[in-house]
């Protein structure tokens, strides 16, 4: 329940209407969702002002409402009414405020790639044995997290969330709100450089998380990232430390890898063998977290492995799709530079197929974000990759340095517009072909792929 007492507390706000003894048992920021009796935040941003929905709250019987504009004879005899200076202040100040009142671990998944897959394993993990509160998709935001907090009731046993970050203290302000017990790093890579000004910031502005975890926290780090092996140096006399790792010696290592077409096996620490339904190597990484964390909360290896055998990956993160023939990977979710190639990987294992790489282009790579493009561009013939098709005016730089390879220049194809390279790719498509569509998550490449399932 949410008090207003404890609201006006928590966010230092002002009673303009209602009773101070009154209660909700949820709070809203959507009035497309919003229940009866739900106390209704209007969200005030850049491009969004939620108090524009204060009329439509009422109308579907909010019973009250958090807001930063005093609009006078605005609200019904008996509805709630608290004025705060920032809205979303105010949902990070409440979400910190009911965390508080629960007694149990939350765990905080951050990293340059796979934090929602990572994420979801762990959540998938310990819902076996435990009463699981998890953020939905990738709300790694700062209304996602808050948001996700103020589901917590006295059901739960355990929280999983993901922090992400494309501008510095963001990390920092998440976790403050967040309090984790549990830090989880998946690896630090080149993404977001429009804002960092290069990989060590990211790196900074990932580890600010521990200025939050819990003096008794424990952190869980991939030990294969030369970036994250100095947090055991630096921290290990402050947290406990658990890595995970393919390459270095860690406590939970993945060896005698076997890569099939459509999924993977490895052995953990030379007694289990662990399958997933994935083709893709580093989700190795993201398994070995989650066991990770189901070792800390004692669940049973059995338990693990079968949790992992049959998660179930999120849409658009390297979905593996058998279409008329041919092999279809969505990875269109997102896409930089560590993520690219690590695609590449996992295509290039298909030695008799033709390959057909569709990319958008990756953005937030700040100055340096061309380079990217053309270096990446110059290694698709080293990955066997046949037929290049790019989306926008960076992925065009991939066929730049495609064409100064050794790559073939007619099998180079470059457009702007997705639908034109729906067409074209439609167009090409044979049989036993391979193809992977990748680019970053503001272009949509999701929608080819609608397409192709739509004409095959």
């Amino acid at each position: 329940m949410f008090k207003v007492k404890e609201i006006l507390e928590g966010t230092r706000g002002r009673l303009l209407q209602g009773s101070l003894d009154s209660a909700f048992r949820s709070i809203s920021t959507d009035t497309r969702t919003i229940k009866p009796k739900e106390l209704f935040l209007a969200i005030k941003g850049d491009n969004f002002n939620g108090h524009s929905f204060l009329k439509k709250a009422i109308e579907k019987k909010a019973a009250g409402a958090i807001v930063s504009e005093n609009r006078r004879n605005a609200y019904p005899k008996g509805f709630v009414a608290i004025l705060v200076d920032d809205t979303v202040k105010a949902l990070a100040d409440i979400a910190n405020f009911h965390r508080k009142k629960f007694d149990i671990p939350v765990i905080a998944v951050t990293g340059s790639n796979g934090k929602t897959t990572t994420k979801d394993m762990i959540a998938c993990v310990l819902a076996e044995k435990y009463n699981v509160l998890s953020c939905q998709g990738t709300h790694n935001n700062h209304i996602g997290v808050p948001s996700t907090l103020l589901q917590l009731n006295g059901r739960h046993e355990v929280v999983v969330l993901e922090l992400g970050t494309n501008h510095k203290g963001e990390i920092l302000n998440l976790s403050r709100i967040a309090i984790p017990d549990i830090a989880v790093f998946t690896n630090v890579g080149p993404s977001h450089l429009e804002f960092f000004k290069n990989i060590e910031s990211v790196f900074n502005e990932k580890i600010s998380l521990l200025k939050n975890l819990h003096p008794k926290g424990t952190v869980v780090i991939n030990k294969d990232d030369c970036s994250l092996r100095k947090i055991e140096s630096k921290y290990k006399k402050r947290f406990r430390i658990l890595s995970y790792s393919e390459k270095d010696c860690s406590k939970f290592q993945a060896t005698k890898i076997n890569l099939g077409f459509d999924s993977l096996a490895f052995l953990l620490n030379n007694k289990t063998w662990i399958r997933l339904n994935t083709p893709a190597e580093h989700n190795i990484y993201n398994a070995l977290a989650a066991i990770a964390c189901a070792n800390l909360f004692n669940i049973d290896i059995a338990i693990t492995k079968r949790a992992l055998e049959s998660f179930v990956f999120p849409k658009s993160r390297f979905n593996f799709l058998k279409v008329n023939g041919f092999s279809l990977i969505d990875d269109s979710y997102n896409s930089n530079p560590q993520s690219l190639e690590s695609a590449l990987k996992v295509i290039s294992r298909f030695d008799s197929r033709r390959k057909i790489v569709v990319c958008g282009d990756m953005l937030e790579l700040g100055k340096g974000s061309r380079k990217f493009h053309y270096d990446l561009g110059k290694k698709l013939g080293d990955y066997g990759v046949d037929i290049l098709i790019t989306v926008g005016r960076l992925a065009r730089f991939l066929g730049k340095g495609a064409s100064d390879s050794s790559f073939n220049e007619k099998m180079i194809f470059s457009f702007d517009s997705i639908d034109d390279a729906g067409n074209k790719l439609i167009d090409i498509i044979s049989s036993r072909d391979v193809i992977l569509i990748k680019g970053s998550r503001s272009l949509k490449l999701e929608r080819i792929v609608d397409k192709i399932k739509s004409n095959f």
